[in-house]
């Protein structure tokens, strides 16, 4: 058994509910904040390296620490994999967040936009092949900003027709071979398609998989849970993550205490101590 990280996305609360959420993740051992860069950086302004290092320092003198940012794409609707820019937009802004990631502390950004990755008419294989390229690229400077860069499966519910599960992602990340590239393993897309966290870890031997969210259909909170997720924890901890465990919620109307998935984290923890 292994202790597991734990973040929360800071999408999770409003700004106004900041001080309140921050010191309910302190009180159930959340010890890491993801960073949805738009939270801190409305529309993208003002965001710089020495922006990034603020916030970095700030969320440390609150104690706690930036593993991974999300929502890459967020606010950029023309950032388009399969544009008619050849993609060229996508992977610019792409390029731009590497460094403010690695500014933030971050080891993980995880890529998820379905509607960012539609291929729409272009065959399978030509679009394997131009992602492959435009990954391999981006995989480089990840990891030249100590990142990687984690591919999160665009389900088709979500508007996604290109890497739409799991295992596509992991098929994707063998292809390009480069640390810098991983696969991203949301415990939401994985139930929505019908995978077993036992099987794709099986699947990949343990390489290549860089992140772990829980996280429900369409980011709702964890009152009625239907992933697996106490299931995944404790596979997670059997095999000795050493990733984060990241929550993905959008702020509910009952608020954070009421929505978030304490009870989940507690469980988890008791379960750890008498294994």
């Amino acid at each position: 058994m292994t202790d597991l990280r734990f973040a929360c996305s800071n999408i999770a609360w409003s700004d106004q509910d900041a001080s309140e959420a921050l010191a309910l993740l302190r009180e159930n051992g959340v010890s890491g904040i993801e960073v949805a860069p738009t939270r801190i950086w409305p529309d993208w302004q003002g965001a710089s390296l020495a922006s990034a290092r603020r916030w970095a320092a700030q969320f440390a003198d609150m104690g706690f620490c930036v593993p991974s940012i999300q929502a890459l794409l967020f606010g950029k609707p023309d950032a388009q994999l399969f544009g008619a820019d050849g993609g060229r937009a996508f992977e610019a802004h792409l390029r731009d967040l590497a460094p403010l990631g690695g500014a933030l502390g971050a080891r993980a950004a995880v890529l998820g936009a379905p509607r960012n990755r539609q291929r729409g008419n272009m065959p399978s294989d030509a679009a394997e092949a131009h992602a492959c390229d435009v990954f391999r690229r981006l995989a480089v400077v990840y990891a030249d900003a100590g990142m990687v860069l984690a591919l999160e499966p665009a389900r088709p519910e979500y508007g996604g027709d290109f890497i739409t599960t799991t295992a596509d992602a992991l098929r994707m990340a063998e292809r390009v071979d480069h640390p810098g590239l991983g696969v991203h393993l949301d415990a939401a897309a994985l139930h929505s398609a019908g995978e077993r966290l036992a099987d794709i870890w099986d699947l990949s031997r343990g390489r290549h998989l860089a992140h772990y969210q829980l996280s429900e259909p369409d980011l709702g909170g964890f009152e009625t849970p239907v992933a697996p997720h106490l299931d995944n924890l404790a596979f997670l901890q059997r095999v000795a993550w050493q990733g984060w465990c990241a929550i993905e919620m959008r702020a509910q109307p009952q608020g954070l205490k009421q929505s978030g998935p304490w009870g989940l984290l507690a469980a988890a923890r008791r379960a750890a101590c008498m294994g």
